[in-house]
């Protein structure tokens, strides 16, 4: 069954699952599993980016049914995020070979979750990504802070993708702080601009076959 999930789990942050991602052989069959609505936004897309939004939105209904919530069609907002019913929340996230779904119910609060391969990429990410008190030597040789580097990036994407909902705009690498800890949370601390926040941060991340899997819970300070 090519709808088949790669893996369904529970994250401390909602349902969670995975898709791994076919090539274009397989792509038009899945694609008439979509609701109307869906298949003619795919048909807009082409190549990598179609396949990836195709398996997301499987992935996020998918994990929408499992909290208890059905939808026809999964829209998006002006900026691009899943487009979801009052009271749920959600997240995609995708690499060329795997797309994650997350999704909660929600008093308020917002999720992000990102998937990151836990590799070295061939350039040095750690002066374009990194706050100087991470925790990472921004002069130790590459290869020997990589994975380090990429699982503070990872958890930053999953903040960005929730934080975005209350702020409706970029926020910078160096607006966010993260310090991952051996229990599988991180701490972090935000640097957003005046008027933005207080909000409450909850970071949590594992590795899963080769990949940082990380996923954020943001509400606002009452």
């Amino acid at each position: 069954m090519l709808t088949t999930p790669a893996f369904e789990v529970d994250l401390p942050h909602g349902r969670c699952v995975g898709f791994s991602i076919a090539r274009d052989a397989e792509l038009a069959e899945t694609e008439r599993t979509l609701p109307a609505a869906e298949r003619a936004v795919a048909e807009t897309l082409a190549g990598a980016r179609r396949r990836s939004w195709v398996y997301g939105r499987i992935a996020l209904r998918r994990a929408m049914h499992a909290i208890g919530v059905s939808v026809e069609a999964i829209g998006a907002t002006p900026r691009g995020a899943p487009a979801l019913p009052a009271g749920v929340t959600g997240s995609i996230s995708h690499k060329d070979e795997i797309v994650v779904a997350l999704a909660a119910l929600s008093g308020g609060e917002q999720v992000g979750i990102d998937v990151e391969r836990d590799r070295p990429s061939r350039h040095d990410l750690r002066r374009l990504v990194l706050r100087p008190d991470e925790g990472v030597d921004l002069d130790a040789p590459w290869l020997a802070v990589a994975s380090d580097t990429l699982l503070r990036f990872s958890a930053k994407e999953a903040i960005y993708k929730a934080l975005d909902r209350y702020v409706g705009r970029y926020v910078g690498f160096r607006e966010v702080g993260v310090v991952p800890r051996s229990d599988q949370t991180a701490a972090a601390v935000l640097h957003l601009r005046d008027g933005e926040g207080p909000f409450d941060v909850d970071v949590r991340w594992q590795r899963r076959d080769g990949f940082f899997l990380t996923s954020a819970r943001v509400a606002p300070v009452r």
